[in-house]
């Protein structure tokens, strides 16, 4: 497993659906859970009916400073670079990917 920055949440995975996320400590998993994610083995998920729902919950978790797992090929990264070419998301964000194992990038991508 790749190391991850203490005190922090990873998006892993956004689909028509559903966001999994990944929160590293018990105060941030009590955070997810507030706002209505539930504990699924080692993430956290959450299931929605609309794709407004899922964008109003995307710009929930950037106001909470969460990072967004980078890749092509509709990572979370790219699934919110969608949705703000499509104006739906106007706030900056920030994306997390590694250079090896043990070595981490968070950039943030402006508004």
């Amino acid at each position: 497993m790749n190391k991850r920055p203490d005190n922090t949440i990873i998006v892993t995975d956004i689909n028509s659906n559903k966001i999994k996320l990944i929160a590293n400590n018990e105060q941030l998993v009590s955070d997810m859970n507030n706002i209505g994610f539930t504990v699924d083995g080692d993430y956290m998920v959450q299931s929605f009916s609309t794709e407004n729902d899922i964008v109003s919950m995307i710009n929930r978790l950037i106001d909470r400073e969460v990072l967004f797992l980078f890749g092509y090929g509709w990572y979370p990264s790219e699934i919110v670079g969608f949705y703000k070419d499509r104006n739906m998301v106007s706030k900056s964000y920030k994306v997390i990917s590694w250079r090896d194992p043990d070595n981490f990038v968070v950039e943030n991508i402006p508004s």
